[in-house]
């Protein structure tokens, strides 16, 4: 798992691990450091950056600033999952991509960032509000949308498509 330098930030915030510049050298001195009774830990041993950590503010946070690198592909997949073509998709396809384009959440956290009137009577979510919600990018969004309307028909992957491509994003 690679970190972006802002999750590398957070996780040396959270973690209150500083590096200075003489720490990363490999020469004779610093490695007299360490005296030979000292157990050094294994890698698994270090604490992890749990997800856990992250409290409803920061999930908001880090699923919109997600949203805003990844969003064109996001409403790709949003609407390559909207099979009736007027804008809704079901909460769990909206968690799906949520969590492989932006960031894995649980349950308790995917419900956090819904609101109650996201979804309407039969149980759908308007995707493009709640886009427009997260990003606050309505003219990107709104274009996102104006572009492909033409060519919104030809669009039309199959089930198997849209997983490999979503596989795709989740190996790169």
């Amino acid at each position: 798992m690679v970190l972006t330098q802002e999750e590398y930030k957070d996780f040396e915030e959270r973690s209150g691990l500083k590096i200075n510049k003489g720490e990363t050298k490999n020469d004779h001195k610093s490695s007299k450091s360490i005296d030979s009774s000292t157990e050094i830990s294994s890698v698994s041993s270090f604490t992890h950056y749990s997800k856990q950590d992250i409290v409803h503010k920061n999930i908001r946070d880090v699923v919109s600033d997600k949203l805003n690198c990844r969003l064109y592909a996001v409403i790709q997949a949003m609407k390559s999952l909207d099979k009736q073509r007027n804008g809704k998709i079901l909460p769990r396809n909206l968690h799906d991509v949520l969590n492989i384009f932006c960031h894995p959440l649980s349950e308790k956290e995917f419900s956090q960032l819904l609101k109650k009137d996201d979804l309407d009577e039969n149980g759908f979510i308007c995707y493009k509000s709640f886009l427009v919600r997260l990003t606050k990018k309505v003219e990107e969004i709104n274009n996102a949308f104006e572009d492909k309307e033409n060519d919104y028909n030809k669009m039309d992957l199959n089930v198997e498509e849209l997983e490999v491509k979503m596989k795709q994003k989740v190996f790169l």
